[in-house]
């Protein structure tokens, strides 16, 4: 009996975001790693309440840079010591259907973590959170979607390298920066109080590239992971 594209895909959507959960070091690190690039920041540049909403933008999109890189280097580490990716591709499981489900379940779990930087950027930057619009949290998580549809490919690619995690960085920030900056450029006019609409170009922009990486890690994820 042939198993459809998009039963695979669920089942492997579920398993790996159990191995994620219950991998407890990656997401841990980190969570742990995000949150301490907030806590430095909030003790090295917060001089006053009103300094919060200024610099929290920043603060926000590298602390989901960074723990959004381990994130990445953390999951393909453990692909290479078991020889998953290997066993699914010799099963004959579609590509594609391996990068969605690496996406989606990754893409979980970094957007829980944006929703804790977040929280701990209000607390500790003194930023009330009616000051976060829902367009804050939606430019927010479109980066996180991003990140790590474009670093799928490349941790793919880069996890078999003694040198991954330099390569990987390498590669991914260049490659990311266009979308970084419009989502930094969003959030911090939002904190300033624009409206939606002001922002819609950045907002736009954002959207472009995440349907770009989805596209092109969907079609270029097999090719390039197979040997």
């Amino acid at each position: 009996m042939k198993v459809s594209a998009l039963h695979t895909w669920r089942i492997l959507t579920l398993e790996y975001f159990r191995m994620e959960w219950r991998s407890k070091l990656t997401w841990v690190h980190s969570l742990l790693f995000g949150s301490l690039v907030i806590v430095v920041a909030s003790i090295s540049f917060f001089v006053h309440p009103g300094m919060g909403a200024e610099i929290a933008p920043g603060v926000l999109w590298l602390a989901i840079a960074f723990s959004g890189t381990l994130l990445l280097t953390g999951s393909w580490s453990r692909e290479r010591e078991m020889g998953a990716l290997w066993a699914l591709q010799t099963s004959q499981v579609p590509g594609v259907a391996i990068y969605l489900a690496k996406v989606v379940s990754t893409s979980v779990v970094l957007c829980v973590m944006v929703v804790w930087f977040g929280l701990l950027s209000a607390v500790l930057l003194q930023v009330p959170l009616s000051d976060f619009p829902v367009a804050v949290w939606g430019a927010l998580l479109l980066g996180a979607l991003g990140w790590v549809a474009a670093g799928h490919v490349f941790a793919a690619v880069t996890v078999q390298s003694r040198a991954r995690d330099l390569v990987l960085t390498l590669v991914l920030f260049p490659l990311l920066t266009p979308s970084l900056l419009a989502g930094t450029v969003a959030t911090r006019a939002l904190f300033q109080g624009a409206a939606f609409v002001d922002v819609q170009g950045w907002f736009g922009l954002q959207i472009l590239f995440d349907g770009l990486f989805l596209t092109l890690g969907s079609v270029l994820f097999d090719p390039l992971t197979r040997e």
